[in-house]
């Protein structure tokens, strides 16, 4: 065939984009439409917006992708969204490389006769699945999948009746808060996940709930314990945040107290207090809990009168053998303190409150012989104590809907059908009663996958059982019967009216047998099994970002470790990276060391989400499995795994395994870096303009060498509030993804090369600090409880107006703009690195490699972000990319620039609002009023840098 011209471009535009420009239109995914035709809602070269949810996990935060020619390069928060309210945690921006990860399972598979799983068409992988539900029909199927909500809930719900009328629907989370929702049904009329009002509170007691990390709805909850501090800094009240648990974690730092228990001790302090607010005697129950009883009273008395108050109750972590008993403790307090409908809300569940319990799901998995298994997005072999090498034994066909070659899919499935990732696909999500977020496609499928609704409905068509509709689009879309202008406009806000979660279990006690285990004695070690903010039960941990960036609190990457308490490595001669022997009645794990004294003395802690034996080259190997040292026993009351109070062995062997640790040191060593006052400091403060308490003196200078800067149109610079600022690593999450920075890997970490351009440092109280300060005697039979002043900085490049790096550069590749930024221009920098030796910031990156990323993870690259290569310094230009658009958007239409027109990444992404970006020209924009503030410093400014960050000194309770 003889092609013209005209006809070869036309050929050419459909072959290079119109595969995935009609996956960011929303049009079927039969139909081409090339850019020559172009689609009203895609313009070549700029970016769209596709509001959709996140489901890294089930807090349900509204997501929107920013999507360019096809691609997906960013990811952000939705502002309409009342769960997240525009801010979005790491894990979110790493929803991005789940898209976009070079180990997704790219098509069908069947395991073959040899036991090895092979790729099959998807009409071979209909078939087998058809002749599985004939097989089902006459058998049982065993659905296991994980929460859903709205249409995708209906539907499994119609399907599995359908085709086999004896099934089982098993909704299994790993963090199913079994514990809470018993309590819940005894204390509180209903087995519920009560709606936890922090904001409204004065006074706030976290019984070990990581509310800022994991647990329920964590962005949500940052949201609402920053505007808790805002309250107390405006003189509201002058409440404090009393952290109980064994291990000072993230949420803990950000406390004003730490009491620290032994694991599983949690539940004692809580009935102490409940019984001292009741007016009776708490001393028995604090001596059982080795806290001084002199605590107690004083925190029943501040909890009592500081109302409305709020308990947090048991998280993950604190799901002991008699955890119900300890959460019916925390809410009986809280209803003693009159906080129920206050601050304790029933009648708005989250969504968990419908999940089933720990010991249902493993009473399915040992009965699974002789069904039809159905997976869903779970990963049993990996998070579930007890399945062990006999998973899903006898099973007839285990069918894997999984994305990813996870831990379960590659050891038991027989047959895979890939489902979509949440970014390519149709659906809703209700996170509670009345919130339900509306997912939208943001691009076409990367891979040859297609999503489970759509199976589920051509499957059961096939067996003469029509549910509805022929795709699952078509089957969202009637469940809402809204007309064309209305679907459009739920699609643009991504909400949609109305919503419910499942029906709620009546009882959410175990079927399984309780735990048997005597008390821990006094001298016995315990471990304590924590979630992580990163992975957060193991699902995340095929992401880069999740392993580069470092913990927030130990600072370490790309692996595990062990906590243990410098009294107790020094008893067992323990140093940072000896390997350990943990050991408990379940298995053993070798794992380095990591010495602080941010955990109880008697605790061993060990974070989870890392030791897969599968799920892709970023996961598989990379540290080992906290959870391979939990018995599969479960709590009578509520069903849930006992994961607290577990005795553990520790042995050291004659190994040392070096972590990649990028802070070493939480002391300031006499340099005020990151400063902080008294709530009675900031009244002097606000009163005389003196706080009497601080901690350092800008020391401006009276002559200079160097010419002072002319003032340009704008003058760009930047506020960080440090009583804001929890240390989430939202912030860094969100650079690495705006500005395409490269992935060093351990070995390269461990090196010091390290790539990131803004990183959160952690300081212990001032420039005199360096430990917990303990503010009641301690016992030998009791702990005293201790003052927490950790400070989170997060430090990027300042811009300086005196830039130690711009005088030093040979060849003139970092440069003063006329705007005050501090550039740096790619192609002139030769790599002599003389700035990074003169930047007393240390903020600045070299390119010691040329970084590639796997395909297709460079199609997630910011296509308006200059590629960086070896040999080449790089930093941060508060995304001078975007700052860039928002100008030209002004002038091409003949206007100022508006006060937060321009947003930084970082400054978009936080839950806690910590960071404002703005023009300091503009005398009434937001950073040059926060600029002028009281508690304004810059960092090192004693260097006469004249940085254009200003910080804003962290309050703390008197």
């Amino acid at each position: 065939m003889d092609l013209n011209r005209r006809q070869f471009l036309k050929v050419l535009g459909i072959t290079g984009a119109a595969a995935t420009v009609e996956g960011c239109a929303g049009t079927s995914h039969d139909k081409l439409i090339p850019y020559l035709i172009p689609v009203e809602s895609i313009k070549p070269g700029q970016s769209t917006d596709f509001a959709t949810v996140c489901r890294e996990c089930p807090a349900g935060c509204g997501m929107v992708a920013r999507v360019r020619d096809g691609r997906a390069h960013k990811v952000e928060g939705n502002p309409d969204h009342p769960v997240n309210r525009g801010a979005l945690c790491l894990r979110g921006h790493a929803a991005l490389q789940g898209l976009y990860n070079p180990d997704r399972i790219t098509g069908p598979m069947a395991r073959d006769e040899h036991g090895r799983l092979q790729p099959i068409s998807w009409e071979d992988a209909e078939r087998r699945l058809q002749k599985a539900l004939f097989t089902a029909s006459g058998a049982r199927a065993l659905w296991i999948g994980r929460l859903e909500t709205g249409s995708m809930d209906r539907l499994i719900g119609a399907w599995l009746p359908a085709i086999a009328p004896n099934h089982t629907r098993l909704t299994y989370e790993p963090f199913a808060h079994e514990p809470l929702r018993a309590a819940a049904g005894r204390v509180l009329g209903s087995p519920e996940i009560p709606r936890f009002r922090i904001a409204d509170a004065r006074m706030l007691i976290s019984f070990g709930a990581d509310f800022l990390e994991t647990w329920l709805s964590n962005v949500e909850f940052a949201r609402d314990f920053a505007a808790w501090r805002d309250a107390r800094r405006a003189g509201k009240h002058t409440g404090r945040y009393v952290f109980i648990g064994p291990r000072l974690s993230l949420t803990g730092a950000n406390a004003d107290e730490w009491i620290p228990v032994r694991s599983g001790a949690e539940g004692l302090v809580a009935r102490a207090l409940e019984t001292a607010v009741n007016g009776g005697d708490p001393g028995s129950l604090a001596e059982q809990a080795g806290v001084n009883v002199d605590v107690i009273r004083r925190l029943a008395r501040e909890f009592k009168m500081g109302g409305p108050s709020l308990a947090l109750p048991l998280g993950v972590a604190g799901s002991g053998a008699d955890a119900t008993d300890a959460n019916e403790a925390v809410l009986r307090l809280n209803k003693a303190a009159g906080n129920v409908g206050r601050t304790v809300v029933m009648g708005e569940p989250h969504a968990l409150s419908a999940v089933s319990s720990h010991a249902e799901a493993l009473e399915a998995m040992r009965s699974a012989a002789g069904a039809v298994v159905f997976l869903h997005h779970v990963d049993p072999a990996y998070d579930l104590p007890g399945t062990g090498a006999h998973l899903f034994e006898g099973a007839k066909e285990v069918v894997s809907f999984a994305s990813y070659l996870d831990d379960t899919t590659a050891k038991a499935a027989t047959l895979v059908l890939p489902d979509h990732t949440p970014l390519e696909s149709w659906g809703e999500y209700t996170p509670r009663a009345g919130v339900t977020g509306l997912m939208q496609p943001a691009v076409a499928p990367v891979f040859n996958t297609r999503a489970t609704g759509d199976v589920l409905l051509a499957s059961a068509s096939k067996m003469g059982r029509e549910l509805g509709a022929a795709s699952f689009r078509d089957y969202v879309r009637k469940a809402h019967k809204l007309d064309d202008d209305a679907w459009n406009a739920a699609l643009q806000k991504g909400l949609v009216a109305g919503g419910e979660i499942p029906s709620i279990p009546v009882s959410a006690r175990g079927k399984a047998s309780p735990a048997s285990r005597p008390a821990a004695n006094a001298d016995e070690i315990l471990l304590h099994v924590y979630p992580s903010l990163h992975f957060y039960d193991g699902r995340s941990a095929n992401r880069p970002w999740a392993q580069e960036i470092p913990d927030p609190m130990a600072k370490a990457v790309w692996g595990s470790w062990a906590e243990i308490h410098p009294d107790l490595a020094g008893s067992l001669g323990v140093r940072n990276d000896d390997v350990l022997v943990l050991k408990t009645s379940a298995g053993r794990i070798e794992v380095p060391a990591l010495v602080t004294d941010k955990v109880h003395p008697k605790v061993v802690a060990v974070q989870m989400g890392q030791g897969h034996a599968e799920f892709g080259r970023y996961a598989k190997g990379t540290g080992v499995s906290a959870v391979s040292l939990v018995p599969a026993d479960t709590e009578d009351a509520s069903g849930a795994l006992v994961l607290s109070g577990l005795p553990v062995e520790i042995t050291k062997i004659p190994v040392r395994r070096t972590l990649a640790v990028l802070q070493t040191s939480t002391r300031q060593i006499g340099s005020a870096m990151a400063r902080g006052m008294t709530l009675a400091g900031l009244v002097r403060l606000r009163k005389t303009g003196d706080s009497g308490e601080k901690e350092g003196e800008d020391l401006k200078a009276s002559a200079s060498l160097y010419a002072t800067r002319a003032k340009g149109e704008h003058h760009w610079g930047m506020a960080i509030d440090l009583d804001r600022c929890i240390g989430c690593n939202a912030c860094s999450a969100a650079c690495y993804s705006e500005n395409n920075v490269p992935i060093a890997g351990e070995t390269e970490c461990g090196r010091g090369r390290e790539m990131a351009w803004l990183r959160i440092e952690n300081y212990e109280g001032g420039p005199e600090g360096g430990k917990l300060l303990q503010i009641q005697g301690k016992r030998p039979d009791a702990e005293g409880s201790r003052k927490v002043d950790m400070r989170f900085l997060p430090m990027l490049c300042q811009q300086c107006e005196n830039a130690p790096c711009e005088y030093v550069c040979p060849v003139d590749a970092t440069v003063h703009s006329s705007d005050h930024l501090n550039q740096q221009v790619y192609n002139r920098c030769v790599g002599t690195r003389y700035c990074s030796n003169n930047c007393p910031y240390k903020v600045r990156r070299f390119n010691w490699y040329d970084f590639a990323w796997p395909t297709p993870m460079d199609q997630m690259l910011n296509p308006d972000v200059t590629k960086r290569g070896r040999g080449v310094m790089e930093k941060c230009t508060f995304c001078i990319q975007r700052v860039r658009g928002g100008v030209i958007d002004a002038r091409a239409d003949k206007r100022p620039v508006r006060d937060g027109e321009i947003v930084t990444a970082c400054q978009q992404s936080c839950p806690a609002n910590a960071i404002t970006f703005g023009d300091l020209n503009d005398p009434s924009s937001e950073v040059s009023q926060l600029s002028k503030d009281a508690r304004g410093y810059g960092v090192l400014s004693e260097l006469n840098t004249f940085p254009n960050v200003t910080y804003l000194s962290r309050v703390r309770a008197d």
